[in-house]
């Protein structure tokens, strides 16, 4: 999960490499299309980053309430008793209130996206990937707190890069969510790794058997009335 994270936040920054700065404030030189594609790979950084804090045990809510109580302190470990169980809201809205009014242009924030980024790798990079099962048993505590931390502060940093960007974060991920689910449902794509593309043939076969099952039901219905 952390390498598909960056590769996740490589995508983001990607978009504002090779467009003009003066184009990035607020997006003013991006397409409609270009907008939305800004909007769903914020949402992609933020939903990898929700889903490695929930297999490493990590409360996310609770290590934000610990960045925004002591800014610039290292977070003190927000561990879930419970792991798979729901957290409390991770409300967005009340995370972009709580940051600061960006005070760079949107290709320096997605640099430090990526520095966040860089930082949680260096942690998840020092074991071999036996000794980082889900929910890092054999972590220390102190580990535990960088790692809260940082994942905290790059959820702090893809919502200051998006309200630089204009962009409504919360309606942006429960887009991407549905577009997700359409993508990989659940009764084909759980348990499994595959890219969306591999499940194209097996969504085409099963709308095509829901299709002939639907007309073989009007074809006897038709029969059943006349």
């Amino acid at each position: 999960i952390a390498l598909a994270l960056c590769g996740e936040v490589g995508e983001l920054c990607e978009i504002f490499q090779w467009r003009d700065p003066t184009e990035c404030e607020g997006l003013r030189g991006f397409t409609a299309r270009e907008v939305r594609h800004v909007g769903e790979e914020l949402s992609d950084v933020l939903l990898y980053t929700v889903r490695l804090a929930d297999l490493c045990r990590c409360n996310l809510p609770s290590a934000l309430a610990a960045v925004f109580s002591a800014p610039g302190a290292e977070a003190t470990p927000a561990l879930d008793d419970a792991p798979g169980q729901p957290w409390p809201e991770l409300a967005l809205e009340t995370v972009r209130q709580r940051v600061a009014s960006p005070s760079g242009a949107p290709r320096q924030l997605a640099l430090e996206v990526c520095v966040q980024a860089g930082l949680l790798c260096a942690l998840m990079s020092r074991d071999s990937e036996s000794n980082s099962a889900p929910g890092l048993p054999l972590w220390e505590a102190e580990r535990l707190a960088s790692l809260a931390a940082a994942l905290a502060r790059l959820v702090v940093g893809v919502v200051r890069l998006s309200a630089a960007c204009g962009v409504d974060l919360p309606h942006a991920v429960e887009a991407k969510m549905a577009r997700n689910r359409e993508k990989y449902p659940a009764a084909l794509c759980h348990g499994k790794r595959d890219k969306y593309t591999a499940y194209v043939g097996a969504r085409r076969l099963a709308w095509t058997v829901s299709a002939a099952g639907f007309g073989l039901l009007v074809l006897l219905g038709g029969v059943l009335l006349a």
